[in-house]
């Protein structure tokens, strides 16, 4: 068994930017929806892995690769 947490995290202000977008929200709904959530820093204390995903697809790929093989080495050793 192994237990991680991973934390995908980006500036509030390009997370807004890209709900917007996505969801059609008014700045008011989404910051109510960001208020409840955890906050960044506490997400961040309790993260093992963190993903920084404040560019574009390209520049996420290479983290999600590096910890898809440090996952990978994990679960041979463990599971």
């Amino acid at each position: 068994f192994i237990n991680r947490i991973l934390v995908v995290d980006a500036k509030e202000a390009l997370r807004i930017k890209r709900i917007k977008e996505r969801d059609k929200l008014t700045l008011s709904q989404i910051k109510n929806i960001l208020a409840n959530q955890a906050k960044q820093q506490d997400r961040i204390k309790k993260a093992h892995d963190i993903i920084i995903n404040n560019g574009t697809i390209a520049d996420l790929v290479p983290q999600v690769e590096k910890l898809h093989q440090f996952y990978l080495g994990l679960a041979e050793k463990y599971l």
